[in-house]
């Protein structure tokens, strides 16, 4: 990374990428389901540096959906 102009230690570029998020959004449909949607946060600038200068993609993941049914009870 030092080619690359960028002077941090390990120890903070872990931290720095360490913050980068992924979450997940679970969203009630009217038909008695669930749909969540898992995805990275936007990476911030610095973290774009810093992938860039590792040759990593900014997306961690790709978002993934996942389509849930309630079950009725059987009470």
């Amino acid at each position: 990374m030092l080619r690359q102009e960028i002077h941090r230690s390990w120890a903070t570029v872990r931290d720095l990428l360490a913050t980068h998020e992924i979450a997940t959004i679970v969203l009630p449909t009217d038909q008695d389901g669930v749909l969540r949607i898992r995805r990275s946060a936007t990476a911030e600038p610095d973290q774009r540096i810093l992938y860039e200068a590792l040759g990593v993609p900014t997306e961690i993941i790709r978002p993934v959906k996942t389509w849930e049914r309630n079950q009725p009870n059987s009470d």
